[in-house]
């Protein structure tokens, strides 16, 4: 997956620290907690923007991100992936007629909303994906045969969360949400730090 930065604005930290210089914990409090509020509405925003360009569920993308969040010690937050790639068959699919492929059947994926999709072959063409139903479940998978014998076969794999986080659009609506969740977080952060310390003083 791509980086995705949040356009901090060097003034407004400045600011941040200036105001907050006698406060207990200060700036580092304030960086802390904005930062973690806009890493935690990143796993929110990345989920939805790529159900809206790809055909998933925003809960089944979202479940599979992990944060890590920032510390006063450690101004720095990680979202990273759980699990590897999705399954062909938890995108639209059918069984169709390949104009290309000789003689039968094969799968038509359909991964984006936008209706685009492409025929499922074997890693060099070698053989057609089927629909076949999985064991222990009444529900069907999309298999290739893997050797010349028939077995063994193997479910045919998909995209993964940082596939679909990489795709320009959905990047760049994430970046641009964080970066303004950031930014509000840390003026709320600002005030609510100011507001204690006078608290207290007056006390």
């Amino acid at each position: 997956m791509n980086d995705l930065f949040i356009g901090i604005d060097s003034q407004r930290i400045d600011e941040a620290v200036q105001l907050l210089q006698n406060v207990k914990g200060g700036a580092p409090v304030a960086l802390m907690k904005a930062l973690n509020t806009a890493a935690s509405g990143i796993k929110d925003i990345a989920s939805k923007e790529a159900s809206k360009t790809f055909a998933i569920r925003e809960k089944s993308v979202k479940s599979r991100k992990r944060l890590s969040k920032a510390t006063v010690s450690n101004l720095d937050v990680t979202v990273t992936r759980k699990g590897g790639r999705f399954f062909a068959r938890n995108f639209p699919h059918r069984a169709n007629t390949n104009p290309r492929v000789r003689g039968g059947k094969a799968v038509f994926s359909r991964p984006r909303q936008d209706g685009s999709g492409f025929y499922i072959n074997a890693e060099g063409g070698r053989s057609k994906a089927f629909l076949a139903p999985m064991r222990g479940t009444s529900k069907k998978g999309i298999f290739v045969r893997t050797s010349n014998s028939g077995l063994p076969m193997q479910q045919v794999p998909s995209l993964s969360v940082p596939d679909m986080l990489n795709d320009n659009a959905v990047l760049a609506t994430v970046q641009q949400g964080a970066t303004s969740r950031f930014n509000k977080e840390l003026g709320r952060q600002v005030d609510s730090l100011l507001s204690k310390a006078l608290k207290g003083a007056s006390q």
